[in-house]
């Protein structure tokens, strides 16, 4: 029975090893799904206040920069970018969804050719944040394939009609 435990022991110990690596004092890279294709961490964060405010650096954008806004508990408005302030900027041409995100000690940028790669920058950002503010960082991602899928089951989580179009 003891030879039994023992193994098991060793078992759990090896699971829980596997896919780790010794910090060797390298920053590590942020846990972000899906993974984007190139990140760069490292640098100063970016510290989320109550003065922060999301900027949309058009009219274009002020949906995407109100609901940003909304989940993070700040302020949106629309403007020009600046230091200080998480900014969503339509850059570039063309019309997939690709985007960049950098972030550092003066402020965020996410910056896409179209609203929808800007929407997807947003939902990145959404997972780096932190208690106090977002890593400093440097990501440029698109989607792998051109194609979305999903599946809504509205029986089972009970989804209103407004959380659906939202």
């Amino acid at each position: 029975m003891a030879h039994a435990r023992l193994v098991l022991l060793l078992l759990c110990a090896v699971a829980c090893t596997r896919g780790t690596r010794p910090n060797d004092g390298a920053p590590s890279e942020p846990a972000v799904i899906p993974r984007p294709q190139t990140i760069e961490a490292g640098g100063a964060p970016f510290v989320l206040g109550p003065g922060t405010v999301v900027r949309a650096g058009s009219p274009t954008l002020e949906p995407e920069a109100k609901l940003l806004a909304e989940e993070l508990g700040l302020r949106a408005e629309v403007g020009p970018v600046g230091p200080g302030v998480l900014a969503l900027v339509l850059e570039g041409h063309g019309d997939d969804e690709r985007y960049t995100l950098t972030s550092g000690a003066s402020g965020v940028v996410i910056a896409a050719p179209t609203r929808a790669g800007v929407f997807r920058g947003t939902r990145t950002l959404l997972q780096l944040r932190t208690k106090t503010g977002v890593p400093g960082v440097r990501i440029e991602d698109r989607p792998r394939f051109s194609f979305r899928g999903m599946h809504l089951d509205v029986s089972r989580h009970f989804f209103t009609v407004a959380e659906i179009e939202r």
